[in-house]
């Protein structure tokens, strides 16, 4: 069989939570994998490494600025919050667990102004949950942007046990 292409060379996507268009974003999504080591040394052989243990991967929190929100959406990127009528309350959970309600991140290249249908360019996170992450400025010359930050998790379901990411379906 030959060699699947992954992806395009350039272009925006769209981000979907759990299969829900996140919002439209501004200034790009970035995501970083990260392989950690530990290195194991020895006195004899001075500052250099005689090995190293692989230790996981890293993922830091992916950023998602959107530039428009509707109410609906803020409340499901924002835990604690609730609304009513046209009024988003937002409270401040504490000691939750957010594993239970991760979903599924996933990246989809946009071509023509569309979400990519083709399954094969996609990028899943299997368990992403979102946090608030807003820093808004109000003046005359800056676009006000919501940013969502999303926690990757190692998945503990089975049957994708120990998974993280897939690129492609």
């Amino acid at each position: 069989m030959g060699q699947v292409i992954f992806s395009g060379d350039l272009g925006p996507c769209n981000i979907y939570w759990d299969d829900v268009l996140v919002g439209p974003t501004t200034g790009g999504v970035k995501f970083k994998v990260e392989a950690k080591d530990v290195e194991i040394n020895e006195d004899s052989f001075g500052a250099m490494p005689v090995d190293a243990v692989f230790v996981g991967l890293e993922i830091p929190d992916i950023e998602v600025p959107v530039s428009r929100f509707t109410l609906t959406q803020l409340e499901t990127l924002t835990k604690g919050s609730t609304l009513a009528a046209s009024v988003l309350t937002v409270t401040n959970p504490v000691g939750e667990a957010q594993y239970a309600d991760a979903k599924a991140l996933q990246f989809r290249p946009v071509i023509n102004n569309v979400s990519s249908v083709v399954t094969t360019t996609y990028v899943t996170f299997l368990k992403a949950y979102p946090k608030a992450r807003w820093e808004v400025g109000n003046d005359n010359t800056g676009q006000k942007i919501y940013k969502v930050a999303f926690k990757i998790f190692v998945c503990q379901d089975s049957p994708n046990i120990n998974e993280v990411l897939t690129l492609g379906e």
